[in-house]
């Protein structure tokens, strides 16, 4: 193992290597260092200055994240932290400054999915009415049903469940 540093050290080293080895943009640097130095001041409130990188370990990440979470941070601002994080960590074990990954076996929040939103029949019978004039309104429902019942996969249990 080589040399021990502090998580500010092997933050700092990291964010080097970005700028020097990959040539990322000014942008790209300021927003990793921005979410690894909450990382970093998180872990100085929690467990006091001068933690070595050898001894952060999930439980550090895991509590970031809660902590994250607390503030209210969105989920996809979540995620973008952690893959941070991940980098960060990857790095450091690649460069041998570190044996363990704290950030291995942590999954990615998901967000929960939206439903689609969809048009009432009265929304539908306006756009016919806009698209056609008045001869298409009856005409417009039995088009979309009929579209809609032929389709490859539609399910009539589905439909009839929805009503």
């Amino acid at each position: 193992m080589a040399k021990s540093y502090t998580v500010e050290a092997g933050i700092q080293r990291f964010l080097d290597h970005l700028r020097v080895e990959r040539g990322l943009s000014a942008n790209t640097l300021a927003a990793y260092g921005t979410d690894l130095g909450r990382f970093s001041r998180e872990l100085i409130r929690r467990r006091g200055k001068g933690v070595r990188l050898q001894q952060v370990r999930e439980a550090d990440v895991l509590a970031h994240l809660k902590h994250l979470v607390k503030a209210g941070m969105a989920i996809s601002s979540q995620g973008r932290h952690l893959t941070g994080l991940r980098c960060l960590f990857r790095h450091l074990l690649q460069q041998e400054l570190i044996s363990v990954d704290p950030t291995e076996m942590i999954e990615l929040p998901k967000g929960g999915k939206s439903l689609p939103c969809y048009l009432s029949i009265e929304e539908v019978d306006l756009l016919a009415l806009a698209a056609f004039g008045s001869r298409a309104i009856p005409s417009t429902r039995a088009f979309g049903f009929a579209s809609a019942t032929t389709a490859p996969g539609f399910r009539p249990t589905s439909a009839a469940e929805s009503r």
